[in-house]
């Protein structure tokens, strides 16, 4: 249904639209990830009830869980800074705009920076199965993949439950090397073709998982930390929404982080 409603149905209904936009980014080193011992995770992401996002619509009014364009996304400069910054490399920057519902309507939202993790659906369906698709392409590469939620419940809350993954090679431990019939040794069985080159590894993945709900203040820029990944976040009011919304007071925030110009990021 969401997919379908308008920005203008959603003012008629007294939704509140916003833009999402994030940036998220590698800046692992193995000294950082071994020097705290962060454990790896293998719990993935819930995608039953998640959306994904609308990247065909070609209609003048705005839909739900449309991407944004390029020219929509006010975070192109802290992008720049970080893809020039050394050890650092951009993963995903992407944003949409969506109508914010209350935390127990609230939809998740499919992100990922490499293929598709999830199989399609027998109809076509965006979302697909909701099935996590562990093919070799997917453990092999080194992609961000999970959901976004935002939801309000008096204040704006987003919810992130992201994976990284950072596949490594293991030692396969290989067969014997046997004589040949011309007394060589060989690392071939006799009666199996000899391959031009033999792995000596197997990729297997190896999962990092960002898991935080932050309460969030409109326009303001968040940024969400972890030894292997991080990711930038700001949630902008759109339409009907950029009104002046209750802000939580500044005394009653522990979680919250302090206003964009003393947040301090990777991007500075």
């Amino acid at each position: 249904m969401l997919f379908t409603t308008t920005a203008s149905q959603a003012a008629d209904e007294e939704l509140r639209w916003y833009e999402v936009e994030l940036i998220i980014f590698d800046h692992h080193s193995q000294e950082s990830l071994d020097s705290e011992k962060w454990p790896l995770d293998n719990t993935l992401p819930q995608f039953d009830s998640a959306v994904s996002l609308v990247t065909d619509h070609e209609g003048q009014t705005p839909v739900a869980f449309e991407v944004l364009g390029p020219n929509e996304l006010h975070l192109a400069p802290e992008a720049k800074r970080l893809a020039a910054k050394s050890g650092y490399r951009v993963l995903l920057h992407t944003g949409w705009r969506q109508p914010v519902l209350e935390r127990t309507q609230a939809q998740p939202v499919i992100i990922y920076s490499g293929a598709n993790p999830l199989q399609a659906g027998p109809s076509g369906d965006d979302a697909g199965t909701g099935k996590f698709e562990a093919d070799e392409q997917s453990l092999a590469t080194e992609q961000v993949f999970g959901t976004i939620t935002v939801a309000i419940n008096r204040y704006l809350h987003i919810s992130a439950d992201l994976i990284f993954n950072l596949p490594q090679q293991t030692p396969v431990e290989m067969p014997p090397a046997q004589e040949g019939p011309d007394g060589k040794a060989s690392d071939t069985p006799p009666d199996v073709a000899a391959s031009p080159t033999q792995a000596a590894t197997i990729t297997t993945p190896r999962y990092y998982a960002l898991r935080e709900t932050r309460r969030m203040r409109s326009k303001e820029l968040h940024y969400f930390d972890h030894p292997a990944f991080g990711m930038l976040a700001v949630i902008r009011p759109y339409g009907q929404a950029a009104a002046p919304e209750k802000q939580p007071p500044a005394v009653d925030a522990p979680e919250e982080a302090p206003a964009e110009d003393s947040v301090t990021s990777p991007a500075d």
